[in-house]
């Protein structure tokens, strides 16, 4: 965790203790009276009506955070804001703020396999109440067997789906050979596919599918046609923690010599 440095005995204090000590309202009412001016307990316990034991208890705490100083004065203690410390603890919060923002990666995270219990969680079957009435879905295809193609990086057709009402309307098949995955998705993206079916598929095409508001559906195998048909009558079983992976050649657009 960021220390924010305080002054008090030349000490850094972590933001931990700083927001712990800040968590109270009478303890931040004091350190709003005393980011105006230096006064003693005495005073702080008049002006927040409580007792000055109970002052000196969250003078205390606000201390050993780093946020309240004490200097004598005759015979009286006055306290004042440390504001080389609340400078620190705005930046801190600025620095937080000015953070750019990057969208999850479930592969780093190991949401994809499962270990995560929100969503690399296994999916359930698509509800029949939850489908829409018209949808398009695209497949990744191999016009070989007819089946789901495993490798989404490396498919060669696309098998487009028209469903309606619960059940496919139309189909047609487009060429994606020769075509790297960031060309594929912008098949998909062109044809306003809703949902992709496909076999195993890499954290980096995820990301993209995610972005172009495309529901994926991973880990099918056997008949592309089946599969859809299955989508329509909300029965298709999937594996949303299938992977696309690396040991095997060219997944995702990516060579390996």
């Amino acid at each position: 965790m960021q220390l924010i440095r305080s002054t008090c005995g030349g000490k850094g204090t972590d933001s931990g203790t700083v927001f712990r000590a800040l968590a109270d309202d009478t303890r931040r009412q004091i350190i709003e009276i005393l980011a105006a001016h230096d006064i003693c307990a005495g005073a702080l316990a008049r002006r927040l009506g409580i007792s000055e034991a109970a002052v000196s208890q969250q003078l205390k705490v606000l201390r050993e955070a780093g946020l309240v100083d004490a200097r004598r004065f005759g015979y009286f203690q006055h306290y004042a804001v440390n504001s080389e410390a609340l400078v620190d603890l705005s930046a801190y919060l600025g620095s937080l703020g000015a953070m750019q923002r990057v969208r999850c990666d479930p592969v780093a995270e190991h949401c994809d396999r499962g270990v995560d219990p929100g969503c690399g969680r296994r999916a359930e079957p698509v509800p029949e109440a939850e489908r829409n009435d018209h949808m398009i879905v695209a497949s990744t295809y191999d016009s070989a067997t007819g089946e789901v193609f495993q490798h989404f990086g490396r498919t060669e057709n696309f098998k487009f789906y028209t469903i309606e009402n619960g059940a496919v309307k139309s189909s047609e098949i487009v060429s994606g050979e020769g075509i790297q995955h960031e060309g594929l998705i912008n098949i998909l993206v062109k044809r306003h596919v809703d949902t992709l079916i496909c076999g195993g598929i890499g954290g980096g095409a995820r990301m993209a599918m995610a972005d172009s508001g495309i529901k994926l559906l991973p880990g099918v195998t056997g008949s592309a046609d089946r599969a859809a048909a299955d989508l329509a009558k909300g029965q298709l079983q999937f594996d949303p923690d299938a992977q696309c992976h690396h040991d095997d050649g060219h997944c995702d657009g990516h060579h390996h010599e």
